[in-house]
Formats: structure tokens, sequence, C-alpha cells
């Protein structure tokens, strides 16, 4: 697989909002934190690079701390989760050791905590098990994916079979076809979407297939005109069918006079389209939905 966020794809995504965030968060500090200056003794060749990011943890948090509407909060949070792990990443292939070290991670851990409770700010914050790096790793294929999704509109804007490094975005969109194919099976799944943390990196809908803007970018292709790829400006003019999800929950009666147990299968349905972004909406009318249910029963 393609190593995830080379800075290949910094043509593909430059000016969107997701870069945009990302060049924010690794402004250089203008004020070092004392905090931070056990970086400078850890013995590694990467030394300096974890001083200046363990800097830039700090500043970035004050960041989010400052950000009062929770939408962009979470957006700003998010973002910030998958922006310390690339950091992270990175760093470590690029000492001459070129793996990863559970001490060190566990020293940014450690940082972190310490600049969230001096800041009294517990409202995002980068955890990670420090053993198991493979998870760093899929973390980073999560990321892509949701720079891809939430700047899907941007990129395909100016994207066609006559575009300027056209070979750069085919290879953008053969690295990200991957990861879709990789993910789509649990994250596609009614239930599996909306009960684990898909929401955070994918979105579902057939005009998000990264094979389909392949197919854009081929000019002697039958399916292609040297247009731009608005594949989903295109799709989102039709009529896009309601769907059905059904959950059940288990509600019993309280058992007071200690006799057998009644219980019920409730059922909840809701209607949803794969056309919009809807995630958190759902989300939190399928809690008040069971709540209500639960209380009335």
């Amino acid at each position: 697989m393609t190593t995830a966020n080379q800075k290949k794809w910094d043509y593909v995504l430059k000016g969107s909002a997701s870069f945009g965030l990302y060049k924010k968060f690794n402004k250089e500090v203008g004020e070092d934190n004392k905090h931070c200056n056990e970086f400078n003794s850890i013995a590694k060749s990467y030394n300096n690079e974890a001083y200046k990011l363990c800097n830039k943890i700090n500043q970035n948090l004050d960041h989010l701390h400052k950000i009062v509407v929770p939408e962009t909060r979470r957006y700003d949070c998010l973002h910030y989760k998958y922006w310390i792990n690339n950091e992270l990443i990175n760093m470590f292939k690029s000492g001459s050791e070129n793996k990863y070290d559970s001490e060190v991670l566990g020293k940014f851990l450690n940082v972190q905590d310490t600049f969230i409770n001096e800041k009294k700010y517990y409202g995002c914050k980068y955890e990670i098990n420090t053993t198991d790096f493979k998870y760093l790793e899929e973390m980073n294929e999560r990321k892509d994916l949701n720079d891809y999704f939430n700047n899907y509109n941007f990129i395909i804007k100016d994207m066609n079979c006559k575009s300027d490094n056209v070979g750069t975005f085919k290879e953008y969109l053969k690295h990200i076809k991957e990861l879709y194919n990789k993910y789509k099976d649990n994250c596609l799944n009614q239930f599996d979407y909306w009960f684990s943390d898909c929401r955070s990196y994918f979105r579902r809908g057939d005009e998000y297939d990264p094979q389909i803007m392949l197919s854009k970018l081929e000019c002697n292709s039958e399916n292609s005109t040297g247009e731009q790829a608005n594949v989903g400006k295109k799709n989102s003019a039709k009529a896009v069918p309601k769907k059905k999800v059904t959950f059940h929950y288990l509600k019993c009666k309280n058992n007071v006079k200690k006799e057998p147990i009644m219980c019920a299968l409730v059922p909840v349905t809701m209607e949803y389209t794969d056309d919009k972004v809807e995630e958190d909406d759902i989300a939190i009318q399928m809690y008040h939905i069971v709540i209500n249910r639960i209380l009335n029963f």
C-alpha cells in the first residue's frame, strides 16, 4: 500500500478546509513550553522534531479550548487527532531507527495530559494504546479517508483527464480506492455505521466511490469526455429514495416482587438517505427516540 499522507497529496488537497487546518496545526510556535524540555534529552535522532511537536500540541490545545461552536469544535478536534497521529508516524519514520518507540509515544500522551489538566480543557484528547502500533497506521488510513470524504467537492471541482498532474490525481485516487475497499464492508453496513467510529472517516453514497472518478480521468474511456468529474453534483440533483433501518432494544419491567422478569424486544425504525451528511443528526435522533421509548414503556 502506498504510504499514507505523502507530501505528494498536497497538490490534490491544497486549498481545502482540511489542508488549511493541518497547516494551522503545524504553525511554528513562538514561545516554548517548559514541559517539552524532556524531549530534547531523549536519545533519538528525532529529538528536535519531538520537542517542536510537543510545543505545537500545547499551542493547538489552546486553539481547541477557545472554540465555542460545538460543530466547529468536533470538526477541529477530529482533525487534531488525525494530525498528531500523522505527525508521530512521520517523526518515527524519519529517524535512523525507522521504528516506533512506545516510551517516546508514552511521553507524548503524558505531556498532553499535563497540558489538558493545566488548561482545564477536557473536550479533545488524542488517545492510543502505546503498544498497539498497528492502530497508528490504521488511524492514518482513516485520516486519508476523512480528508477525501470531507473535501470531496473540493477535490473533484477541477479534476478531469486533461488536468495538470493528472498522474498525481490517479495515484491519489488509487490510494483512496484501496482504503475505500478495505473499510467499505463494515462502514456500508447499516448497523455498524451508526454504532462504530465509521462516521469519523467514512460516508455512504455511490457518488463517493473513487473508482467513478478514476474512470473520469481516462480520456480514452467511454465514460470520460474530459469534463470536470463533478460526479457528486450530478448525482445530488437526483431524487434519492429513502431507506429504512430498524434497531431493537430490550426493555424489562422493574422486578420489585422478585417474580419472573417481564421483558420485551422493542423495535425502532428510522428512515434515511445516503445523499447528505446526516451522521450526527441521525445518531442524536436515534438516542432521543430510544430514551423516549424507554421512559414511556
